[in-house]
């Protein structure tokens, strides 16, 4: 969900898929990554307009953590299937 900071205008972004969390904005606040229920990381116009991208494969659990400052780079954690690493 995205709302102005009184909690109006509330508009949801994504699909409504369980389990998507861990959002992560832009710099210029333009997109938004998320964590999608299979542990596969995706990219969304945070407008809410078209489709998520996914950006990732599922090797494992990943989490996304925060951008470079100039939008480039996604920095994200993953941990290896069946490993505690």
């Amino acid at each position: 969900m995205k709302a102005d900071a009184d909690g109006s205008n509330a508009k949801q972004i994504n699909t409504g898929k369980p389990f998507n969390f861990g959002p992560v904005w832009s710099p210029d606040g333009r997109a938004i990554v998320f964590r999608g229920s299979s542990d596969t990381l995706y990219r969304k116009d945070s407008s809410g307009a078209g489709a998520e991208e996914r950006i990732t494969e599922h090797h494992g659990t990943t989490v996304p953590t925060s951008w470079s400052s100039d939008g480039h780079e996604l920095l994200y954690y993953e941990q290896a299937p069946g490993t505690n690493r």
